[in-house]
């Protein structure tokens, strides 16, 4: 279920559960898997910073 809040939409967020603001529900749902990924293949800056 998509919950807008402040003029963000947040997908996949259970509001009946009060914890749903929570980091670690937050990393449940797939938070930070971009971020992860980067950090685990170690890639170059000049990748993911445009000139």
């Amino acid at each position: 279920m998509a919950v807008f809040v402040n003029g963000v939409i947040f997908d996949g967020v259970d509001t009946s559960d009060a914890d749903c603001w929570h980091l670690d529900a937050y990393v449940a749902r797939g938070g930070y898997q971009a971020l992860r990924r980067i950090v685990e293949s170690k890639m170059a800056r000049k990748t993911l910073l445009p000139k």
